[in-house]
């Protein structure tokens, strides 16, 4: 869980034992330029010491949900400091968005993997008759 020091201070809480949470407005604090989710760099790498797989943030004013997987956000974050301590922040389009609180499947089902003509082994190759 979540150090009961940051949580409070941040407004971040642990759900579902998974998913580090937070309710914000987005005209006060999602990133403007570039257009997206920042999250304090002290919670995050808490968080990911915890074993966290998602994010998930929502938005007061749109009633949405923005989540994204902890992997991602690692992969795909850039961090910045602008007189709030340090963040890593995650571009909006890089985000499933939903209505609903519930992890979206496209974030906790890996998606098939493609092989390609070349790559699938022939039934009977090196069989004799």
């Amino acid at each position: 869980m979540i150090s009961t020091s940051l949580s409070p201070q941040f407004g971040y809480k642990l759900k579902n034992g998974n998913t580090l949470f937070k309710g914000c407005q987005e005209s006060r604090h999602f990133l403007r330029v570039p257009g997206g989710i920042a999250i304090d760099a002290d919670v995050f790498d808490e968080a990911i010491v915890q074993g966290t797989q998602f994010i998930q943030i929502f938005g007061k004013e749109s009633r949405t949900y923005f989540t994204i997987s902890t992997k991602d956000f690692k992969a795909r974050c850039f961090e910045f400091n602008r007189k709030f301590g340090r963040q890593y922040a995650v571009q909006l389009d890089r985000w499933t968005t939903s209505k609903s609180a519930v992890i979206p499947k496209s974030l906790t089902v890996a998606p098939p993997i493609k092989k390609s003509p070349s790559q699938q082994l022939p039934l009977f190759a090196g069989c004799k008759r």
